[in-house]
């Protein structure tokens, strides 16, 4: 696990979404054909936490996946940002990679 412990967070939503603003520092793994077998590939050394827009898809995404390693951000991306958390502009770059 990581020195500080800190979860790694992941966005779930699709590129678009994530172009008009992200968590800064979380990586971008979309809820696609392809979703489970990203997250599998991770290192289960970590933490993981999941995040959507508002935590829909996320709660869905990790009641599916069934890893104790792996949970939400309740309320998604605003949820986060109405309590204070912080939210910036993607960096073209950052809007694909995982």
């Amino acid at each position: 696990m990581d020195s500080d412990d800190a979860p790694v967070l992941i966005d779930i939503r699709s590129a678009d979404e994530r172009g008009s603003e992200m968590i800064p520092g979380s990586l971008h793994v979309p809820l696609d054909a392809n979703f489970a077998s990203n997250i599998e590939a991770l290192d289960t050394g970590n933490r993981y936490l999941l995040y959507c827009a508002t935590g829909v898809r996320s709660r869905r995404a990790v009641r599916a996946l069934r890893r104790n390693d792996v949970a939400q951000v309740r309320g998604g991306i605003r949820a986060w940002a109405s309590n204070g958390g912080q939210v910036t502009a993607a960096a073209p770059d950052q809007n694909g990679a995982t």
